[in-house]
């Protein structure tokens, strides 16, 4: 495992769910994820799948995954790598995020962060299907035509939150329209399967399209 040795692993992810900022290269940070769910002794509900979303002169690769307490995963772009890891509760409720950010252009990589949710707030990161999806699992439960979901944005230093109404548009494919402040700024149209997974999505206003690499 690269510089050093599993039982490391084990120990700063196990204990904090999230990985050593100044210690684990970029490429070495697909391998611990998919050691991670070994070294905690979690059975995987899913693991392997991935994201690809093409914004204007990036792609944004995500690689995550799911346990029954934790969502794992690793965007890769050309800048930096974004992990996380998402502690979920009941519902399709989300506790808390553990984030690090690690750049391609300096050693140093941006210290972790653990970002406590409120009840009902759920978190998203650009470029990520499975946090998309997690907010899907929430609005399942709730089991409404029509769904008002808070996001919290956890990657931006602000920590910028919306307001989505989520409503139908057919047997497979859901809006999510940003209505924080009534100024419906995002649009998220995403393509879902018959078991609510993402298979696809676009937000106009980043020229983003999300596709399902699996």
């Amino acid at each position: 495992m690269s510089s050093f040795s599993k039982q490391t692993v084990k120990r700063l992810i196990c204990r904090r769910g999230v990985l050593p900022a100044r210690r684990l290269g970029v490429f070495s940070l697909a391998i611990a994820l998919t050691f991670v769910v070994v070294a905690c002794g979690e059975k995987p509900i899913e693991s392997g799948r991935r994201f690809v979303t093409t914004v204007p002169d990036d792609s944004l690769v995500e690689s995550f995954t799911r346990t029954k307490h934790h969502l794992r995963g690793v965007i890769n772009s050309r800048s930096d790598s974004i992990v996380y890891d998402a502690q979920l509760g009941d519902s399709g409720l989300v506790q808390a995020v553990d984030i690090a950010t690690y750049s391609r252009r300096t050693p140093k990589a941006v210290d972790p962060k653990h970002i406590a949710l409120a009840k009902g707030t759920l978190p998203w990161i650009m470029g990520s299907g499975a946090l998309l999806e997690q907010i899907l699992r929430r609005v399942r439960v709730l089991g409404q035509d029509s769904v008002d979901v808070q996001v919290i944005y956890v990657a931006l230093p602000s920590r910028s939150r919306d307001l989505f109404k989520v409503t139908g548009n057919g047997p497979d494919s859901l809006v999510l329209t940003g209505i924080w402040g009534g100024r419906s700024q995002d649009i998220l149209r995403v393509a879902i399967d018959s078991g609510f997974r993402v298979t696809g999505m676009t937000l106009a206003r980043a020229r983003a399209v999300m596709e399902s690499a699996d």
